[in-house]
């Protein structure tokens, strides 16, 4: 039964991150676009005086085009590399997320040459420019906030003997951001399974399967 709710328990969890990682997404996306916006007429405004300003009503026509289209695609792309499913370091999500910003700015860039459209180039690049910069952020912070709240972490086993079990331990704690916490070692020895953790080492038969079903099936 205490197996069952710690499955359900920890199947939640995972629907939290995933939520609250699309969540940060859609709120820096947001304000990616409107302070962009704001940015590009304060520039304009104090640099280029004789540049026309967009207003407000001409610029929420075009955002589709220019950012929502592109935001939904981002997203998807995210998706579709597991930033909001799956543990990834920081510089390889970051890898991920330049390149799918890229192909949504070249794809945007590409129609709005085919459809001779007019837009304020200011706004274009600072908004795009926000969203590589405030993406990872917001995210970075949501992850924080989770760690802080006690359902990023996922219980985690290493299975292995000695000081090399120790490493492969002390290396999957060392980036917080893989979300993985070292619950306990397994270690291997002839007919004998031992279980270890930071308070007690002992051995429970040849059924280490068992052994992880009333640890909860950690990873």
């Amino acid at each position: 039964m205490d197996n069952v709710k710690t499955k359900n328990l920890r199947e939640r969890d995972t629907i939290k991150r995933r939520y609250i990682l699309l969540s940060s997404d859609l709120i820096s996306l947001s304000f990616a676009v409107i302070g962009g916006w704001l940015l590009a007429e304060f520039i304009k405004n104090l640099f280029f005086a004789d540049l026309l300003p967009m207003e407000w009503d001409r610029a929420k026509k075009i955002m589709p085009v220019l950012f929502g289209l592109p935001s939904v695609f981002i997203i998807l792309g995210s998706g579709f590399h597991g930033h909001y499913n799956r543990f990834r370091p920081f510089w390889d999500e970051f890898a991920d997320l330049l390149k799918i910003v890229s192909l949504a700015v070249g794809l945007v860039i590409i129609y709005l040459y085919l459809a001779k459209s007019h837009f304020s180039r200011f706004w274009f690049i600072i908004t795009w420019s926000l969203v590589v910069f405030m993406v990872p952020i917001s995210r970075m912070l949501a992850k924080k906030v989770m760690m802080h709240k006690g359902f990023w972490f996922t219980p985690t086993v290493v299975i292995g003997n000695g000081a090399n079990a120790l490493e492969s331990a002390d290396a999957v704690e060392s980036d917080p951001l893989l979300g993985m916490k070292v619950i306990a070692i397994l270690e291997p020895d002839g007919k004998n399974t031992c279980f270890s953790s930071p308070h007690e080492k002992y051995c429970i038969g040849d059924q280490p399967e068992e052994i992880l079903r009333n640890l909860g099936d950690p990873y």
